[in-house]
């Protein structure tokens, strides 16, 4: 990665690189039952980091407030940080505003993939892949029934480019799409591939009675937590499948669970859990109806390249005045 830095950036950069400290004992045995350990990060030993004003932050790195607090501190001349996410809810962004750092995001890096995923996986559940799988581990052949795609309809929460794209994907195999905006008078008059457009209340109240597939494309932010709770569960409809590959925590988890062995939804395909507990995290992942992506929608070849690329770009524009892609 080095190397690819210095020639295509001229070796103009001195990068800020940081390295994985060795994982204890316990973490070790955690992460060897599916638990993902929180990272820790110390900047690379001698580094002369001081001249430092950009920064790329690896999509793994997840420092908390104390750990970015001491990394500034290294970093005076810290302007921008480019974060190898579209979700920014990892960052202390407070701090980051406080001391004047801008940062920037993949904004349309990943959109297209993570899309493709969204309707991989309403597709498995319309033409019931998992079930043809069992069947056949089961040595039990059988013709089930299956329902054309066309009189399929499906819900997104967000209208991004996510949101946008899914529903790019879902009309183009003939399926009926809603999207769901928090604002969504901005969407009037203007050119989408949404076939109804309803508010984020609207939606969960009494447009997803309607849905086949609830398909979420938003942000995680303090108004999205939790947004989907065991009561919104309840009103999907029978059969329904939810697909959550945003942050896990806009889902009660607990009660997707409880859902779940209830038969509503029908079955939810998540990019991974956030249950506390080794063993409670087994349960639920041997749950029937749940199938983990294991966050690999946006993990395709030559995603690093790309990134790179964008980081390039970003930078120069950001040498030039402007930031884009801002969230702070």
């Amino acid at each position: 990665m080095r190397a690819q830095l210095d020639a295509r950036s001229g070796g103009r950069f001195l990068p800020t690189y940081y390295e994985w400290r060795d994982l204890g004992l316990a973490e070790r045995v955690a992460r060897r039952f599916g638990r993902r350990p929180t990272p820790r990060l110390v900047i690379e030993p001698g580094a002369d980091v001081a001249p430092v004003s950009a920064l790329w932050l690896a999509g793994a790195a997840a420092p908390d407030a104390a750990e970015f607090a001491a990394l500034l501190d290294r970093l005076p001349k810290l302007a921008w940080i480019y974060s190898q996410r579209t979700g920014v809810d990892h960052l202390p962004l407070d701090l980051l505003r406080a001391r004047g750092v801008a940062v920037s995001n993949t904004a349309g890096l990943t959109s297209a993939w993570v899309a493709e995923m969204n309707l991989a996986c309403v597709l498995a559940h319309a033409k019931r892949l998992p079930e043809l799988e069992r069947l056949q581990r089961r040595h039990a052949p059988r013709a089930l029934i299956l329902r054309p795609l066309g009189g399929l309809t499906v819900l997104i929460l967000g209208t991004g480019a996510i949101g946008t794209h899914t529903a790019e994907l879902c009309a183009g195999v003939g399926m009926r799409t809603i999207g769901a905006s928090r604002r969504p008078e901005r969407l009037a008059g203007a050119a989408h591939p949404f076939g109804a457009v309803v508010s984020l209340e609207e939606a969960l109240q009494s447009a997803i009675a309607t849905a086949d597939a609830l398909v979420l494309a938003l942000p995680l932010a303090p108004e999205t937590a939790g947004l989907i709770s065991g009561a919104v569960l309840a009103r999907m409809r029978p059969g329904a499948a939810l697909v959550n590959l945003a942050r896990p925590r806009i889902v009660d988890e607990p009660a997707l669970v409880r859902g779940l062995r209830a038969g509503t939804p029908a079955a939810a395909w998540v990019s991974r859990l956030e249950t506390s507990g080794i063993l409670a995290r087994r349960r639920a992942a041997a749950l029937p109806g749940l199938h983990l992506t294991h966050t690999a929608e946006a993990n395709v070849p030559g995603r690093l390249d790309r990134a790179l690329a964008q980081f390039l770009a970003l930078e120069r524009r950001e040498r030039e005045g402007v930031v884009e892609n801002r969230v702070v």
